[in-house]
C-alpha cells in the first residue's frame, strides 16, 4: 500500500480536499494533515513550517508520495530536496518555482486591510499570515529542480494564469516529469474540478511503479 500525503495550500484546510480524497484509489492510504497544527505559530515562518512538516514526515517508515498545492507544493519541493530518499514520487500543483515578490507584497497589503475574522477559517491570525508570506519572499528553486530524481506529475488549472508558465518550467526542469492541465479550474483545482484532479492523480499513481510514463 502506498502512503499518499496531501499538503494543502495557504488559505485552505484538509476539508478542502475531501471531494478529491473520496475519489482516490482506495488501495492507497491517503493522509491530509492540517499544516498549521504542526507548527508553533508564535514562531511561524516558512522555515519553521518546513521543519515541522519534515518532522511530521519522519515518522513514516517507507518513502511517501507527496501531493502539494501552492504553498503545499513548495513544501513538497523543499522536502524532496532535503530528503530525496524519502520521497517515492511527487505531484506538484499550481506551484511557483520562484516566489513572485511583487505579488506577495501586494498580497500582504491586502491582508493588512482585511478584518482579522477573515483568517479564522484557517486558524491563523492576520499577523501570522503576513509573517509567513514575508518569510517566503526569497525562495527560489530554479537551481534545485534538476536535482529531483523521483517521478513527478505537475498539474495546473487551465485558468491559473499566475502559475501556468511556472508549472511548465517545473515540468521541463525536473528530469522524470510530465505536465497535465486541469480544465475549467483556476488556482484551487481541488475545489474547482475535484473529479479531474482525482482522475489525474489516480492515473499517475496507477502506473506500474511510475516507470516509463
Amino acid at each position: 500500500m502506498k502512503k499518499v500525503v496531501i499538503v494543502h495550500g495557504l488559505g485552505q484546510t484538509p476539508n478542502d480536499w475531501k471531494q478529491v480524497i473520496e475519489q482516490l484509489d482506495e488501495s492507497n492510504e491517503v493522509i491530509c494533515p492540517d499544516l498549521f497544527s504542526l507548527v508553533d505559530k508564535q514562531k511561524l515562518s516558512f522555515e519553521t513550517l518546513a521543519q515541522s512538516f519534515e518532522f511530521y514526515c519522519s515518522k513514516f517508515d517507507q518513502p511517501i508520495i507527496l501531493v502539494g498545492l501552492s504553498l503545499g507544493a513548495v513544501l513538497a519541493l523543499e522536502y524532496a530536496n532535503r530528503h530525496p530518499g524519502q520521497v517515492d514520487s511527487l505531484i506538484i500543483i499550481a506551484a511557483p518555482y520562484q516566489m513572485p515578490k511583487k505579488l506577495l507584497k501586494f498580497q500582504n497589503m491586502v491582508y493588512h486591510l482585511m478584518p482579522s475574522k477573515s483568517f479564522s477559517k484557517i486558524k491563523m491570525t492576520k499577523k501570522e499570515m503576513i509573517s509567513l508570506c514575508q518569510s517566503m519572499m526569497d525562495l527560489d528553486y530554479s537551481d534545485q529542480l534538476k536535482e529531483i530524481g523521483c517521478p513527478t506529475l505537475v498539474l495546473c488549472g487551465s485558468k491559473d494564469k499566475a502559475n501556468y508558465s511556472s508549472c511548465l518550467r517545473i515540468s521541463k526542469e525536473i528530469p522524470n516529469s510530465k505536465f497535465s492541465e486541469i480544465s475549467f479550474a483556476s488556482h484551487e483545482v481541488n475545489k474547482d474540478n475535484p473529479q479531474k484532479t482525482a482522475e489525474l492523480i489516480n492515473a499517475f499513481l496507477g502506473q506500474d511503479k511510475l516507470k516509463g510514463f
